[in-house]
C-alpha cells in the first residue's frame, strides 16, 4: 500500500483544486455555476483521489475492471470533479483548459459518462446517483470483485425521496463495498437545510435504515481521508456512510456560508478575489491553516 500523503501535502492538493475549480468558474461567463457545492466538496475530493480510491489511472484489463468506482450524485458540482480528475491524471493539461460546454470539449456544467477520462455517470437530476452506485456495488460483488463504490450527495439531495430507496436497498442487500458520504454544507437552492425540510440529523437517518454512520470535519482533508479510510476497511455487515461537515462556498470569502452562490458567475474582480484568498502567499500569511 501506498504511504499516505501528510496533512500538510493534502491541503496543498486541495488549495490546488480550490484554484482551479475557481478558475473553471471564471471561464465560462455564459453558464452560472454551483461554485459553493464545489467548494465544499474539494477536501472530500482530494482524500479519495489521493489516499482512499484505487483509481485505476494507468491501469488496463483485470486490473482496470477491478478499479473502485466513484459517483458525483450531487451532479452540479461537476467542476470540483474535473479539478479532482486533473490532479489524478485524468485529464491532461489540454483537456483541462478545454472551455466548460461547447463543442469539441471534455467539460461539460454536469459531467458526462466518460470512462477514459474518469467519469463513471452522467449527471443530471438529484437523487439519482444512490440508485446508481447501488447498481454498480451489487455488480461488482456478484462478479466477485474486491472493489469499493463510493459516492458523493448532497445535503440538500438528500431530501428527495429516491436517495431513501437506494438507501434501503443497500441495508436490505448488505452492501458493504459501498461507502456513502454527505456533503453536508447546510446550504440548499432554497436557503438553509434545516429550514427547507428539517434538521443536520443525517448519522440518525442514515442509521436507522441500516448503514454505519460516521461523522468527519469535511474541510479537513486528513480528517475526511480518515473517516473515509476508516468506512472503506471496516469489517461491519453493514454499508457505511460517512457524513462530512463543511462549509458552502469554502475558502472564499465572499462565497463561503452564502446560499447567492448555490449557483452563480464570477465577475473579473471576484475572480481576482478569489485566486488572491487561495494564493499559496495568503495561505502562509493566515498560519497555513485554511480554518
Amino acid at each position: 500500500m501506498a504511504e499516505l500523503h501528510t496533512a500538510i501535502q493534502l491541503e496543498g492538493i486541495a488549495r490546488t483544486m480550490r484554484r482551479e475549480t475557481v478558475e473553471l468558474c471564471y471561464r465560462s461567463p455564459a453558464h452560472k455555476a454551483h461554485l459553493g457545492g464545489c467548494l465544499s466538496a474539494i477536501e472530500i475530493l482530494t482524500a479519495l483521489y489521493t489516499d482512499v480510491m484505487n483509481t485505476g489511472i494507468g491501469q488496463t484489463g483485470e486490473a482496470w475492471r477491478r478499479r473502485d468506482r466513484f459517483v458525483l450524485s450531487k451532479a452540479h458540482a461537476s467542476l470540483a470533479l474535473y479539478a479532482a480528475l486533473h490532479q489524478a491524471g485524468f485529464l491532461s493539461d489540454d483537456e483541462f483548459a478545454l472551455p466548460v460546454c461547447g463543442e469539441d470539449t471534455l467539460l461539460f456544467r454536469q459531467a458526462r459518462r466518460d470512462l477514459a477520462h474518469g467519469m463513471e455517470i452522467s449527471g443530471g437530476s438529484l437523487g439519482m446517483g444512490m440508485g446508481y452506485a447501488c447498481g454498480l456495488a451489487l455488480a461488482q460483488r456478484r462478479r466477485g470483485q474486491d472493489s469499493r463504490v463510493f459516492v458523493l450527495l448532497g445535503d440538500g439531495e438528500c431530501n428527495e425521496g429516491s436517495v431513501w430507496e437506494s438507501v434501503a436497498f443497500a441495508a436490505y442487500n448488505r452492501l458493504t463495498n459501498l461507502v456513502a458520504i454527505v456533503d453536508a454544507n447546510g446550504l440548499q437552492l432554497d436557503g438553509p437545510i434545516e429550514k427547507v425540510l428539517g434538521g443536520d440529523n443525517h448519522a440518525e437517518r442514515w442509521t436507522s435504515f441500516g448503514f454505519d454512520a460516521i461523522e468527519a470535519e469535511g474541510n479537513d482533508a486528513a480528517a475526511v481521508r480518515d473517516a473515509l479510510l476508516a468506512a472503506r476497511d471496516s469489517d461491519s455487515p453493514r454499508p457505511r456512510v460517512v457524513i462530512a461537515r463543511t462549509a458552502k462556498g469554502r475558502g472564499v470569502s465572499f462565497a463561503e456560508n452564502h446560499v447567492e452562490w448555490h449557483d452563480n458567475s464570477l465577475t473579473d474582480d471576484l475572480y481576482r478575489q478569489a485566486i488572491t484568498e487561495l494564493s499559496d502567499a495568503a495561505f502562509e500569511t493566515r498560519g497555513g491553516d485554511e480554518r
